[in-house]
């Protein structure tokens, strides 16, 4: 991912950050206060339908005094004159004054005819209030509404509006019906100047119902209804659930909906001033909507905002800080590429980034100069490190030379020229004689088979000489043959000759025991498989191999038993020899530092036997690994030598 995919991606999340962590402060800071701004609407809306309800209720109760005063109306209950009705109760007249229910009801006496149709059927209600006339209209219709509170012919004497038929008290409220609530004032009749008792009492009232309920909500611009609590009638499952908490509270009960109005539920009291009528409004949520809106637009301008920072952010970035680093960083890869240290970047800015060009241009110099050096000192180190692996590999092997030359002084000091002389002395003096003397002397007749035996003595120490001659001969031709292999290996050159593996293991063992003299108690298990000759730089590895064969039998010195076996076989495309050893073993951690420059654990080893092994192996594209169960577990050397590009057909 690139620096400018890395930036633009930290600046996005900031923005989107702050945008979110804004948008949470608002909603939880400003949007509290716009729905405590919103409820306190809805309770201001529920006040003013409340209100409008008692100004209705004053407007009827000064309606139904203004009526109570009419002279013509009081002279009507005292005469009952049908020309009053006609002229004066007329169905149009009631609905333009928005009257639902008006009833005249004449003084109680002690007899009163209460007529059912017909003036023959009459009846005594002694303590009743005579109904002179009455109207109870349903909207426009012109047909009247029956209501069990609202009798036609008369009143209980204990009916709510009619027990102040003998005083000036009015009698105000809401009553409810199995229609709908009722507006309603009752006043006694009386004239208008005040004169004269009361006679009878004037009802009237409106229904509070779709019409007056739509005129309301006109002047009150808060959509409503109005229901009754008395459970004579249905309300709806919402408006149950809450019925408690609305007839208990005195303040508004607020609900917010799902559909972006706010259910607000108050009550109005009845005649008898009981929380009966459940008025219900619903208010849509204009200033919730207001701050909704504000808050999205506020989150809107914050992430345009912040997309507009960040395209002026990277292109300053880009033209600043990016442009130079894209610059730097493909003249760093021009560099490594090319290794033309030499480059110069040449950055001409006076900020950070030209300290830092600066800076690059000297330390490449410095780096020029110390590759300078430290080729040079790579080189010596190579030569010295081939001196030192031609002085390690000649001195194992002048160590089997060294032990051969001994043993060929030690064959030629025991060689019998001594008996040999005295022959010689004793046949110089019977040269006259010989014959007789070999054939008639008691000691010339032992002269012959003394001289067999001196011969055949001869013979055996002369071979076992020569032997020993052969193997030292063997030893300096193969010191001979390191000296040229790291004169060729320094002219890059590979000798390389077909080899029988099994013979080359042997001769490695042979000059290891040469070395370090025989160990009656070492025991040397082979285990060849039968190979084909291979091409290889038949010296190098039998400097490995010596070298792995010395370090087994000086690692089983003071061990026991001491076991060394030489394997031979083929893994895959592969010739593997490995040199297992029952000696002290090597520790886990220890096992990638066996072939380390200098590494040993001998007091008086110098640390390139394996390092130069393995080095030697990676030449002709083999592989040297060490394994090993831990200390005292012994070890195995596996050295693996490829054979598909060196296999020749001679078979062993």
């Amino acid at each position: 991912m690139s620096l400018r995919i890395k930036i633009t991606l930290v600046l996005l999340g900031v923005i989107g950050a702050f945008a979110t962590a804004n948008y949470v402060i608002q909603q939880r800071v400003f949007f509290t206060r716009f729905e405590g701004l919103e409820e306190d609407l809805a309770v201001a809306d529920m006040r003013r339908v409340q209100a409008a309800i008692q100004e209705e209720l004053d407007d009827v109760a000064d309606l139904a005094n203004g009526w109570a005063q009419w002279d013509a109306l009081y002279d009507f209950v005292e005469t009952k004159d049908p020309s009053f009705v006609l002229g004066n109760l007329s169905q149009n007249r009631l609905e333009k004054q928005g009257i639902d229910l008006l009833f005249i009801v004449g003084p109680p006496t002690s007899e009163m005819w209460a007529t059912n149709g017909s003036d023959e059927s009459v009846t005594a209600l002694e303590g009743y209030l005579p109904v002179l006339w009455s109207r109870i209209r349903q909207g426009h219709a012109d047909s009247d509404v029956a209501l069990q509170l609202f009798p036609r012919d008369a009143l209980a004497p204990g009916h709510p509006l009619a027990n102040q038929a003998g005083d000036r008290l009015e009698t105000k409220g809401v009553l409810l019906t199995e229609y709908r609530p009722l507006i309603v004032s009752a006043y006694p009749i009386r004239r208008s100047n005040g004169e004269g008792a009361g006679r009878g009492t004037l009802i009237l009232g409106r229904f509070l119902g779709s019409e007056l309920g739509g005129a309301l909500s006109d002047q009150t611009q808060v959509a409503f209804q109005a229901y009754q609590a008395d459970g004579r009638h249905e309300l709806p499952d919402a408006l149950a659930d809450l019925l408690p908490e609305i007839t208990s509270s005195s303040e508004p009960v607020l609900r917010l909906g799902k559909d972006g109005f706010l259910d607000a539920y108050g009550t109005f009291n009845d005649i008898r001033q009981r929380p009966e009528i459940v008025l219900h409004a619903r208010i849509p949520c204009g200033v919730l909507a207001t701050g909704t809106t504000a808050l999205h637009s506020g989150l809107l301008s914050t992430i345009t905002g912040g997309v507009v920072l960040l395209f002026v952010l990277l292109a300053l970035l880009r033209r600043i800080v990016l442009g130079p680093l894209s610059r730097l960083t493909q003249h760093a890869e021009w560099i490594g590429s090319k290794e033309d240290f030499r480059a110069k970047l040449d950055m001409n800015r006076n900020d950070e980034l030209g300290v830092l060009s600066r800076e690059f241009d000297r330390m490449m110099e410095q780096l020029e100069e110390a590759r300078a050096a430290y080729v040079e000192t790579a080189r010596s180190a190579g030569m010295s490190q081939v001196a030192t692996g031609i002085l390690h590999n000649v001195g194992n092997v002048l160590s089997s030379v060294n032990v051969a030359t001994d043993l060929v002084g030690q064959r030629i000091q025991e060689m019998s020229v001594g008996d040999l002389e005295k022959l010689s002395a004793i046949v110089e003096a019977h040269a006259a004689d010989l014959a007789t003397f070999v054939q008639e002397d008691a000691r010339g007749k032992h002269l012959q088979p003394f001289l067999s035996a001196l011969s055949a003595q001869l013979t055996a120490q002369r071979d076992a000489a020569l032997e020993e001659v052969g193997g030292l001969a063997a030893g300096v031709e193969h010191i001979c043959e390191l000296v040229k292999s790291q004169q060729s290996y320094a002219r890059a050159k590979d000798l390389r000759e077909p080899a029988n593996l099994a013979r080359l293991i042997d001769e490695a063992a042979r000059i290891v025991n040469q070395a370090l003299f025989d160990d009656p108690k070492l025991e040397v298990v082979r285990q060849y498989e039968s190979l084909p000759d291979i091409e290889i730089d038949r010296h190098r590895v039998l400097e490995i191999l010596v070298n792995l064969i010395t370090n087994a039998r000086q690692a089983m010195a003071e061990c026991d038993p001491r076991r060394l076996t030489l394997r031979l076989l083929k893994r895959g495309g592969q010739v593997v020899i490995e040199v297992a050893d029952t000696g002290k073993g090597i520790a886990e951690k220890e096992l990638s530092r066996v072939f380390h420059a200098g590494y040993t654990t001998k007091q008086t080893g110098m640390g390139y036997g394996l390092h130069s092994s393995a080095n030697a192996a990676s030449e002709f594209r083999g592989k040297l690994t060490a394994q090993s169960d831990g200390p005292g577990q012994g070890a195995c050397f596996v050295l693996e030598i490829p054979t598909q590009a060196h296999t020749s057909l001679k078979q062993a």
